[in-house]
């Protein structure tokens, strides 16, 4: 992993293998191998991929270890992105099928209830990187893709109230599982991190039949790939 033709490569992050197969198809066979440098080939060979699981705890313990380990050997990752499906917040000027940048992130669920049922978050908005930071293959479709905030929740929204409170309380424009995790890691490792993410349901009340995960994932594909 130290030879000098596997420097400074981007890594691809994903939750599951179901993400990874649709964005990056022609590497599908690979998808097995969890919390490990998956090496792409096609357009991106060169660049690698890793599947880390699903939720901040999975994600943040799957990345740590993998950039540390890299760290050991002397392997260089320029820069983490983030690729997934994401939910939007109703009245936030968003789509199904949508394909974002989410610049900034925080957790939305760390804090406490007070005694009026309100919540106090203890978290703070971590940024993303910059986009001259990002990679060459990424970085004009990055530039192009509508900026937005985003949440990272243990616990997806169910309600309208739930949705509506989240939006108030962090001004956020979609929800996540791991996109905060994937900027705070990457922080500690003094690595620029993105995260590109396509809209596969609103959050608010809770609807499976109107989700559109393969839709989105496909448009995802498109946006990468071309």
């Amino acid at each position: 992993m130290n030879s000098p033709e596997l420097q400074n490569v981007p890594l691809f992050a994903f939750a599951t293998a179901m993400e990874f197969s649709k964005v990056f198809p022609e590497d599908s066979s690979k998808a097995e191998s969890q919390n490990q440098l998956i090496p792409l080939s096609g357009p991106f060979q060169g660049c690698f991929a890793c599947i880390l699981g699903v939720g901040i705890l999975d994600f943040s313990a799957g990345l740590a270890s993998l950039l540390f380990n890299c760290k050991q050997t002397n392997f260089k990752i320029s820069a983490v992105i983030s690729l997934g499906i994401c939910g939007a917040y109703p009245d936030r000027g968003l789509s199904l099928l949508d394909v974002v940048n989410v610049s900034s992130d925080r957790v939305g669920d760390l804090g406490c209830e007070e005694q009026d049922g309100s919540h106090t978050l203890w978290d703070k908005s971590i940024l993303g990187g910059n986009c001259c930071q990002a990679p060459a293959v990424i970085q004009k479709m990055l530039v192009a893709l509508p900026q937005v905030v985003g949440a990272t929740v243990n616990c997806c929204t169910g309600t309208a109230t739930t949705a509506v409170e989240r939006v108030k309380n962090m001004g956020c424009d979609v929800e996540s599982m791991e996109g905060a995790a994937c900027f705070a890691i990457c922080q500690k490792f003094n690595i620029p991190a993105f995260q590109i993410r396509a809209v596969s349901n609103i959050a608010s009340t809770r609807d499976k039949s109107q989700w559109k995960i393969e839709e989105a994932l496909e448009k995802l594909h498109k946006c990468i790939c071309g």
